[in-house]
Order: C-alpha cells, then structure tokens, then sequence
C-alpha cells in the first residue's frame, strides 16, 4: 500500500514537471512571435520615415539652461518716468488661399443665426488701451490681459495699463519698456511688442515680457516683486 502511494506521487511529480515545461516553450514561442511583430513594426516606420530614426538614434543629452544676461531690481514703477514712445507700424502679410473654397466645401453644420443669450453677462467690461495710446499702428493688436487679487493689466501691442478690478485705469496706458527704465541694453532702448502679461497665483506676482528685433533678439522679462503691479 505504502510502495503503491509512493510510485502514485512519483507519477504526478513527473506529470506536474512536463506540464511546467510545456508551458515555457510555449511562453518562449509567444514572446518570440511578439517581438517579431514588433521588429517589422518599427522596421516599416523606420523606412517610411528616416528622420524618426534619426532622431531615436540621437544622443540624448541634459537640458539646455539658458542664464540671463543681466537682471536688477526697479523703482517702484508708478514712480518711474514713462519711456520715449517708438512709433512704429507693422502688419501681418496676408497669405494668398490657392484653394478657394468652393459650394462642395460648404459646412453643413456651421451655425448661421443668433443663438439664445443663455451666457451669464459680464461682471465687469473694462475700457481697455485704445488705438491712439497703443504707441504703435500695428496689426494685429496682440492685445492680452490677467486678473490678479486686485488688479486688472493689459497689453496691447507696445503699451500696457493697470486698472482696478472694478475696471477703474490707475494710471495712463504707458510704454511697455517702461517697465526697463535705467536696465540699459536693448529692452530699455527697444519697444518691439508682441507682449504677454500674466499673473502667477502661485507666486503670487505679476510678468510682462516682449521681445526685440534686434540682435541678440532679446527676451525682455519683468517680473513684480509683490501682487502690486505698480510697484518693483
């Protein structure tokens, strides 16, 4: 009885041990066919697209950091002299369409009558920088703008101006380099525009930057010391 348990547990040790090998060759041939696929995959993207292989071949180095060229801290700016305005006038080319469309273009999903007013109204509408104090005949405007804690700022084209929140100017629109007055270089000698204004929340702080046109093409960036947009 004990002899026969015995040759019953040796059988089902060795059933057990044939069963597991099966089971790799299988897992191999799986993974192998995968991997297979896979190769043919990349191989057909790779001839119908050299330069993705040439980019994954690339080395990948650390991240360029860029340092500034100079930086300082302002007057308080409602205290500061508004720079020289710069006229200038700039406008976007306009772009020849070769396709016009044609009435087999037509959108059949486009939206031709007035909705209903179902948008809340404005809480505030502020009369932002008009044309003549933009300090420059430019197309398009590029006009931007971000709400602090208690201050609205816009920027249109080469002028920013501060308002209140209840939509109230606290000063005159001024000439964005202003806010480089005494830096030196080309962010105080130049006004080129193209602006951006936001406010970080997180920071709790204001930035305004434009570019210039001139070499090295600079990247002119004014950031607040505090949430007070007049202040350094």
């Amino acid at each position: 009885m004990l002899q026969k348990e015995g040759t019953r547990k040796r059988y089902g040790g060795w059933l057990i041990g044939l069963l597991a090998l099966l089971l790799v060759a299988v897992l191999s041939q799986s993974i192998a066919s995968a991997r297979s696929q896979t190769e043919d995959a990349s191989g057909g993207l790779t001839k119908a697209n050299p330069q993705s292989q040439r980019m994954s071949s690339a080395p990948r180095g650390p991240a360029v950091v860029a340092h500034e060229l100079k930086h300082d801290t302002s007057a308080r700016l409602d205290s500061m002299p508004d720079a020289a305005p710069i006229r200038r006038t700039e406008r976007e080319m306009y772009r020849h369409v070769p396709n016009k469309p044609g009435i087999q273009d037509v959108d059949s999903v486009v939206q031709r009558k007035f909705g209903p007013l179902v948008m809340p109204a404005p809480i505030v509408n502020v009369e932002g920088i008009d044309f003549l104090n933009s300090t420059c005949n430019c197309a398009p405007p590029d006009t931007n703008g971000d709400v602090g804690p208690n201050h609205y700022v816009q920027t249109v084209n080469t002028a920013y101006q501060v308002f209140t929140k209840a939509g109230v100017p606290t000063g005159p629109a001024r000439a964005i380099n202003t806010l480089w007055t005494g830096f030196g270089g080309a962010c105080e000698a130049r006004n080129d525009g193209d602006p951006i204004v936001k406010y970080d929340q997180m920071a709790d702080r204001w930035l305004i930057n434009q570019f210039t046109t001139v070499a090295p093409f600079t990247q002119c960036i004014a950031v607040s010391t505090s949430p007070d947009p007049n202040g350094a």
